[in-house]
């Protein structure tokens, strides 16, 4: 029996595009503090590149990003991530988030401190 071709490659190993998830994770952050991120396209890219990265290098994350469950942690981690990111680069904007988006948890009513 012929090996099973191993995808490394997110859009066609999990159907998810990364720039999509990176945007409405973005767009969640906006809405909740009804203003903009800095460097807002930068930051697109920088985790849509670091989901295509760990996708590719590590293969204990692509199968949770290939189970059915995937899409969600994509969102939970480009959350973590994108927390991280405006921790070091933007902490006035860090600091209004809810303490729970930085573990993943999308931002609503019930979770803001």
């Amino acid at each position: 029996m012929p090996k099973k071709k191993v995808v490394h490659d997110i859009e066609e190993g999990a159907s998810l595009v990364p720039e999509i998830v990176a945007e409405s994770v973005i767009e969640e952050v906006e809405r909740f503090l009804d203003t903009g991120i800095p460097h807002r396209e930068m930051t697109v890219q920088g985790l849509s590149m670091q989901a295509r990265a760990t996708y590719k290098a590590n293969a204990a994350w692509r199968t949770k990003i290939n189970d059915r469950w995937g899409r969600e942690r994509l969102y939970a981690f480009m959350r973590h991530w994108l927390a991280s990111d405006l921790k070091k680069t933007a902490p006035a904007i860090y600091a209004k988030l809810p303490s729970s988006f930085s573990r993943g948890v999308a931002i609503s009513k019930e979770n803001v401190r």
